[in-house]
């Protein structure tokens, strides 16, 4: 029976989903890449075959991972900042993947996808990579899952963390923009509990929802709040405290990124990766979402198309 894999490399941290007849039967987290490839290797010894999709911070289209032999040199360009010690990892892990299969691939990140403006493109230095569209397909096929249709689905996805903020805006259910991950380099857990650091959090991120609304004209938020954990605590607290969120609920619709009840804490990524290797190697719902999130995402590098004008949504 086949089974489709979602990997997510995200800050140094690996994660893998794994569904089978389009339903998750493992979620589980690594420290190193290596570790994470060699718990791959025994799954192929059980299903042959696997679909296999990886979420990252790439700069990449959408491309085979048996492109990354290693007689292949590959120049890897990162959509975040990285050490050089995670870079040459993420190198390495992608080389242990090229073995794999033509079912495997390294997900778009969100400069190559035909659903971005190219003159938007031109202007925005920096956006997200494959994460952002893997996130963005675990909403969108729980929305369609509840009966949802596309020019439903107009909102800006927020996702935040204690090490960085990300927003991408959705319309008719396609990624439009992403102004790229936002350091917050001032967020320091041991003085979460300031008035000054919430202040401070809350009025750098309504500049930036401010901008986005301008152009976008959409006004529903749904927020992905990864949370932190205090000094001295083992538990995650949410980054936007009751105060906040209803202060920005006066100014917008705020939804909580849907989560099923079975499913744990920061596994969203890799869900939507497994959910995108299947649609890529499928058909039914997943299907769907893949092809009207990635239909003609582009392979080649996108500077080759700068000059032919603008498409997709505005």
């Amino acid at each position: 029976m086949n089974i489709s894999l979602g990997l997510e490399y995200r800050h140094g941290e690996w994660r893998l989903c794994v569904l089978e007849q389009g339903k998750p039967i493992e979620y589980r987290s690594f420290a190193t890449g290596e570790l994470l490839a060699e718990h791959i290797s025994r799954l192929c010894a059980c299903y042959p075959e696997p679909a296999l999709a990886l979420a990252s911070q790439l700069e990449t289209g959408l491309r085979p991972l048996a492109t990354f032999d290693p007689g292949t040199q590959v120049s890897l360009s990162l959509c975040t900042a990285a050490s050089a010690e995670e870079h040459d990892e993420l190198q390495r892990f992608l080389v242990s993947l090229s073995v794999y299969n033509n079912h495997s691939y390294c997900l778009p990140s969100v400069r190559y996808l035909p659903s971005v403006p190219a003159f938007r493109k031109r202007y925005r230095s920096q956006m997200g990579g494959s994460d952002r569209l893997s996130l963005a397909a675990t909403l969108l096929y729980r929305m369609r899952q509840r009966e949802a249709v596309w020019p439903e689905m107009r909102f800006l996805l927020l996702d935040m963390s204690s090490i960085a903020r990300h927003i991408t805006v959705i319309y008719d259910g396609c990624i439009i923009d992403d102004c790229g991950e936002k350091p917050l380099t001032y967020f320091s857990p041991e003085q979460a509990e300031s008035e000054e650091l919430a202040m401070a959090l809350e009025e750098d991120l309504r500049q930036d929802l401010a901008a986005l609304i301008a152009i976008h004209h959409i006004e529903d938020i749904v927020l992905l709040d990864r949370g932190y954990i205090p000094a001295g605590s083992t538990a995650t607290v949410p980054l936007v405290n009751e105060k906040m969120l209803a202060r920005l609920g006066d100014l917008y619709q705020v939804y909580g990124f849907p989560r099923e009840a079975s499913e744990p804490e920061g596994f969203e990524c890799a869900l939507g990766a497994a959910l995108l290797a299947d649609g890529l190697d499928g058909q039914g719902l997943a299907a769907e979402v893949t092809e009207h999130l990635m239909s003609l995402a582009q392979a080649e590098p996108f500077e080759q198309d700068r000059d032919k004008g603008a498409s997709g949504h505005l």
